[in-house]
């Protein structure tokens, strides 16, 4: 099993982008940049990216802060739109079919509820009940861009932190099983979590969504994203991140940060975008 908690690996500013520019161009920096915007360009699917799913760029090479930052969301932001496409397809589905009898399902849609109800930890013998499949609606949808990219640059210090460099751990998630992933060096002798392992980025995007969308810790982040559905109003990361008190042992501090480097990065530009 795998949960989510915030660790900060290097200063504050750091962390939120604040660090002044830094003169020095490369070759070797450019080139990364130019490498990934090209692979954002064209297209999820191509063979292209797999270099983007199964590894994570060197982001140590950076001394400029800027072309660090902007490396980084450019690396990062089509994974986070691929998998709220998945997302975005569940749901539109999920609304369809939600409002009829599940008895009167054809056998495909009821087995599309079903994996959708295992996948978001709903109880699945209870879907003939109104409240949970509410719940189940409530679960099923999009995390913004916005707050993705500010929590994975925060968790994993713009991509250079042990556990992205070693473990594709963006989000700073936990795991309990033997094996699962790294012992941090700085744990108590009587704790036995250890930060989870992903075989890819794109493995560790799906983890941190879909607990963010399952955890019982973030369920006022899913009332309140239902709301602003209900209002019919753009889903923004810099609001939702309100409702990540228990994402971080530093509570309000952390929500500070979060909101703090989605402003100061205008990553917000991201959560009215087509994905």
């Amino acid at each position: 099993m795998v949960i989510l908690r915030a660790q900060l690996s290097e200063t504050r500013l750091n962390h939120l982008g604040l660090k002044p520019m830094f003169k020095n161009n490369n070759k070797k920096k450019l080139f990364l940049i130019a490498a990934i915007a090209l692979s954002s360009s064209i297209g999820v699917g191509s063979p292209l990216l797999q270099y983007k799913q199964d590894s994570l760029p060197d982001f140590t090479n950076f001394d400029n802060v800027g072309e660090k930052k902007s490396a980084f969301f450019d690396y990062l932001l089509p994974l986070i739109n691929e998998r709220n496409q998945v997302i975005e397809k569940q749901r539109s589905r999920l609304l369809q079919l939600v409002g009829k009898d599940f008895e009167s399902l054809s056998y495909s849609e009821k087995n599309f509820i079903l994996s959708l109800a295992e996948e978001y930890r709903v109880d699945h013998n209870m879907l003939e009940d109104d409240q949970t499949k509410q719940l189940l609606v409530l679960r099923v949808d999009i995390i913004p861009p916005s707050l993705a990219l500010a929590q994975a640059a925060i968790e994993s210090g713009w991509g250079t932190s042990r556990f992205a460099r070693q473990g594709n751990n963006l989000f700073g998630q936990w795991c309990f099983s033997e094996n699962c992933g790294l012992v941090p060096r700085d744990r108590d002798d009587d704790a036995d979590h250890q930060v989870a392992k992903f075989s890819s980025v794109a493995d560790s995007v799906k983890s941190y969504i879909r607990n963010i969308n399952t955890n019982r810790a973030y369920r006022a982040l899913r009332v309140n994203r239902a709301r602003l559905r209900a209002e019919d109003a753009d889903l923004r990361g810099e609001e939702l991140a309100e409702n990540l008190l228990h994402y971080s042992e530093l509570g309000e501090r952390y929500v500070s940060d979060v909101q703090t480097l989605i402003r100061a990065n205008d990553l917000d530009d991201h959560d009215s975008q087509e994905l």
